[in-house]
């Protein structure tokens, strides 16, 4: 499973490559971000997709918003879960053990179908 932290704040970008890490899934491969063009142009440059983005929604460029899109182009079944350092958005960290299991079980699905 490819994983991909697109984030401008390095301070939020750590807690999410920790947060990858406690998952301890077998076979996760992760890359982290600091721009919607880095993430776009990694993509184009190696010719890959990801299949869960965590994607920031405000970044100096391209915003997460128009990064989605070029997502979306891509890669229909991609999982992207916007996040923010933003108090006023309403959204709080650590990530809920919810959306953990979530990205467990998707990881789970993953494996099984790629092992058929």
């Amino acid at each position: 499973m490819r994983i991909a932290v697109c984030e401008d704040n390095n301070i939020v970008a750590a807690f999410m490559e920790d947060y990858i890490a406690s998952m301890e899934a077998e076979n996760i491969e992760y890359e982290i971000f600091t721009s919607g063009d880095d993430l776009i142009h990694y993509m184009e440059q190696e010719n890959v997709t990801f299949n869960i983005l965590f994607m920031d929604i405000e970044m100096p460029g391209r915003n997460g918003i128009e990064t989605s899109a070029y997502v979306r182009e891509k890669d229909k079944n991609a999982l992207i879960i916007f996040i923010t350092d933003h108090k006023e958005s309403g959204i709080t960290l650590p990530i809920s053990k919810k959306y953990r299991e979530y990205v467990r079980q998707k990881h789970i699905q993953y494996m099984a179908w790629r092992c058929e």
